[in-house]
């Protein structure tokens, strides 16, 4: 039998399976191990990291869209994997079709102050506002390793800052 369907109707199928993955297979689960570095400094529409492991499309979180400190040159997550692991799978969902991170540099290691470039994402097509999600390939570590980053070198608007709803 032949299934046909465009890749938008397929990641947007794959939205709501994501969260119960997480759950089951995740290596992040708890918002003490993810955080958005750079995180908007302000109350308002500012929301805690751990926004981005609850399943909700409608909680979200942004990097801080006021920081002018020319020292910080990219806006990252971090997170901290309950075990070493060598192979991944990434997925963000969109908060909307604004600061969206396009371009994403992953880096690990078994300290976070000591990582390795290893990947680097090009989300292109989750800046189609049709598609809610992207779903990476699997991602080849090289290593076994507990710490990553997830560096947004580019957004599809081109700014400094990001938002996403779930990592």
């Amino acid at each position: 039998n032949a299934f046909v369907a465009s890749k938008s109707d397929l990641m947007n199928q794959l939205v709501g399976y994501a969260k119960q993955l997480q759950d089951e297979y995740g290596l992040v689960k708890t918002g003490d191990k993810i955080a958005v570095v750079v995180n908007h400094p302000e109350g308002g529409d500012s929301q805690p990291s751990s926004n981005l492991l609850d399943g909700n499309n409608a909680s979200y979180v942004h990097s801080a869209y006021s920081n002018d400190d020319p020292k910080v040159t990219n806006h990252y997550i971090k997170v901290e994997l309950s075990e070493a692991t060598q192979n991944i799978f990434c997925y963000f969902s969109k908060r909307n079709n604004n600061n969206r991170p396009f371009v994403v540099t992953v880096l690990a290691g078994n300290s976070a102050d000591a990582l390795n470039e290893v990947a680097t994402l090009n989300m292109a097509e989750s800046t189609d506002g049709s598609v809610q999600s992207y779903f990476s390939e699997a991602i080849d570590l090289g290593a076994a390793y507990t710490h990553l980053r997830f560096v947004v070198t580019n957004t599809n608007t081109g700014s400094k800052f990001f938002t996403l709803s779930e990592f």
